[in-house]
């Protein structure tokens, strides 16, 4: 199953280590889906922490600026090196997954998404991508931190982020990589529960 970090609410896990480090190539993989601000940001810290980044885009072949050794594949190939894939893109543009829920049966998809306007839709967007993926487990993580701070490592930005999922191995899985980056992970039920 690969390393377990301890946590519990309310912890602060920034000083926590893996109590082993057996973890799976596959497992150590993060591919993020969407190369804006908060994608690169997000690759950014997850590179400083020893996780290897692989970027899924519509348009692998275009000039992008990354950190050195982070793939950039199609959408499909990304999502096929990796247990997890952040989804760093607006809901707006969610309609691409249909065409790839092949390749994302079984994986932890992570909604790191804000709607523009509050009550925006009538389900969150987390509940929508489940709905459009239905064969992936969902958690909804990350919303709550900026680009800024995930890039600086500021200390005076909010470290909490915020996990809540249906799935409860999928919801631990997160809650570790959020520790693993040197956050304080809130466990906030299920995606449902709202």
């Amino acid at each position: 199953m690969g390393s377990r970090l301890l946590w519990d609410n309310g912890t602060n896990c920034s000083n926590l280590m893996p109590l082993s480090s057996d973890f799976a190539e596959k497992e150590r993989s993060i591919c993020i889906f969407g190369t804006g601000d908060f994608g690169r940001s997000l690759g950014f810290k997850l590179l400083q922490c020893g996780f290897s980044v692989i970027y899924g885009s519509r348009n692998p072949t275009l000039p992008f600026a990354a950190t050195k050794g982070v793939k950039r594949l199609s959408h499909t190939e990304a999502a096929e090196k990796s247990s997890v894939i952040l989804l760093a893109v607006h809901r707006d543009h969610y309609s691409f997954l249909t065409k790839i829920t092949d390749v994302l049966e079984g994986k932890i998809l992570v909604d790191v998404s804000n709607n523009l306007k509050i009550n925006q839709y009538s389900e969150s967007n987390a509940e929508y991508l489940a709905q459009t993926v239905p064969g992936a487990k969902v958690v909804k993580a990350f919303n709550t931190v900026s680009a800024w701070a995930l890039q600086t490592g500021t200390l005076d930005a909010s470290r909490q982020v915020f996990v809540c999922s249906d799935d409860r191995e999928a919801k631990g899985t997160v809650i570790d990589i959020v520790c693993a980056m040197g956050l304080s992970p809130q466990d906030q039920g299920i995606t449902g529960g709202r």
